[in-house]
């Protein structure tokens, strides 16, 4: 198997952490890897009053007004006492539409998750996934993936990016920014990071798009603005938005191959955002929207999503 060769090149691996396998498929990990620790890892279950409904609820209290949203609490593992080069996880799936919407799934994601931000030394932790569908996107992304082999999904993440994630709730149940006391003012690399807006299809955005940036620089910020355009926003209209502060990034539009004729055909074309690698992050806005004062701390936060959840549809938060 690719994977064990993989790991077999690293030969100072000391101890490997099996979670959620039986004692058959312990064995098993025995007899692949026989020259290092094997550690049970064990897991209490999540209560059953915690559902996917009360961790990604359709709408929370975000004025506070009545209430403080808090997510329920998951159980997490113990941390051993022995070194973890490797933690390797099954996970459940189901064979069904909603087959990552499961609470233990998540679960046990997130608890190898912590586990692994655990690490104390400055060595590498590999995370391995047994499972059909692809881990949470989220919290390992591919360019962390190593090495696929069917079912099985081998990572190596940058752990201070993954403590960073887990920072924020675990789902939508709570606030990833809680109102609090000003904190001291995030300073990160000022010249990677930029607001970003897109105009496609129609030049009457163009407008708000030239107030937004006004409303960015009346609030103080002075970070890069990017738009992007597709063809039809004209010379004349691409003036206005250079002088309004914008830096105009081209680009071909794609259609939502499921909304032809709407309104909204080409809101795919966001997905460009993701091409703009010159940045470390971006705040994205709409065109018409208006700064009232200044979010440049939202720079210093790992990640957000800034509109309600709307089950797996892409949304602009």
């Amino acid at each position: 198997m690719k994977v064990i060769e993989k790991l077999g090149e690293q030969n100072d691996y000391q101890g490997i952490g099996l979670l959620n396998f039986n004692r058959s498929e312990i064995n098993h990990w025995k007899q692949l890897l026989p020259d290092v620790t094997h550690i049970d890892l064990q897991l209490d279950y999540a209560d059953r009053n915690v559902t996917w409904e009360s961790l990604y609820p359709e709408w929370i209290d975000e004025e506070q007004e009545t209430e403080v949203p808090v997510c329920p609490s998951l159980p997490k593992l113990d941390v051993p006492r022995k070194r973890l080069d490797l933690i390797a996880v099954k996970l459940p799936c189901r064979n069904e539409w909603n087959w990552s919407r499961d609470v233990a799934r998540l679960h046990l994601q997130v608890a190898a998750a912590n586990l692994a931000a655990s690490a104390k030394g400055f060595y590498p932790v590999h995370l391995l996934f047994i499972t059909n569908r692809f881990p949470i996107p989220n919290l390992f992304t591919c360019k962390e993936l190593v090495l696929r082999e069917g079912n099985v999904w081998l990572y190596k993440p940058d752990l201070n990016v993954l403590r960073e994630k887990l920072q924020l709730p675990v789902g939508s149940c709570e606030l990833a920014l809680p109102h609090r006391e000003k904190e001291p003012f995030y300073s990160g690399n000022l010249r990677r990071e930029a607001y970003a807006t897109i105009l496609h299809s129609a030049h009457v955005y163009v407008c708000g798009a030239i107030a937004a940036a006004q409303s960015i620089r009346l609030s103080g910020s002075n970070r890069d603005l990017v738009i992007l355009v597709d063809e039809s926003i004209s010379v004349y209209h691409r003036s206005g938005l250079e002088a309004a502060g914008w830096k105009i990034r081209t680009i071909q539009r794609i259609r939502n191959p499921k909304e032809k004729d709407a309104y909204n055909e080409w809101n795919y074309s966001k997905f460009r955002l993701w091409q703009l690698t010159e940045y470390d992050k971006i705040i994205f806005i709409d065109a018409d929207l208006l700064i009232l004062r200044n979010i440049d701390f939202l720079f210093g936060m790992p990640e957000i999503s800034a509109t309600g959840n709307n089950a797996t549809l892409f949304n602009s938060g």
